[in-house]
């Protein structure tokens, strides 16, 4: 029961992102990227981008590479870039400005929420069910030898959140 666009974003390595561009009920300047978790697609996640959408803002969803309708291979570091894309999409396909974005990141998305706060201009972060760090849930999830292939630099969300200087 949403309007929304289609979106297709072409990224640098030739991959394609696919997702949706909610617009909302009234005209506004404010953004949401909804920045979603591992299991499924856009599609999944519909239940609460219908609430979220009652805030009245804008809301960019669009599947990693690998996921949905998007190509190329699920990365941590593709999925950083993608999300780095879905901000650059907002600034240049629909001219929002730094300071009328935020980012609603649930579980995996959670931690690109705070890495993308980290690297560019926000408004706000929310976290939904995210992660301390990509470490400790894989650790978590008894492959201790993970610690040797994957670097506590990567999606660490609980030292991110010691570097973003706006709500969350």
């Amino acid at each position: 029961g949403l309007k929304y666009e289609d979106v297709e974003i072409n990224l640098p390595n030739k991959n394609k992102l696919y997702g949706w561009y909610i617009p909302a009920d009234k005209e506004t300047e404010k953004h949401i990227i909804y920045l979603h978790g591992t299991k499924g697609n856009i599609g999944l996640y519909l239940g609460g981008i219908k609430e979220l959408h009652k805030v009245g803002t804008n809301i960019l969803i669009v599947d990693y590479e690998g996921f949905g309708k998007s190509t190329g291979k699920e990365t941590v570091s593709n999925t950083i870039n993608d999300s780095i894309a879905m901000y650059n999409y907002l600034l240049e396909e629909k001219h929002a400005k730094p300071e009328n974005i935020s980012l609603f990141g649930y579980s995996y998305g959670g931690a690109l929420a705070t890495e993308l706060a980290r690297r560019k201009e926000v408004h706000a972060v929310v976290l939904e069910s995210t992660f301390s760090s990509l470490l400790s849930i894989a650790i978590s999830k008894h492959y201790p030898f993970v610690r040797f292939i994957v670097s506590d630099n990567v999606l660490n969300t609980k030292e991110n959140l010691k570097k973003i200087n706006v709500p969350i």
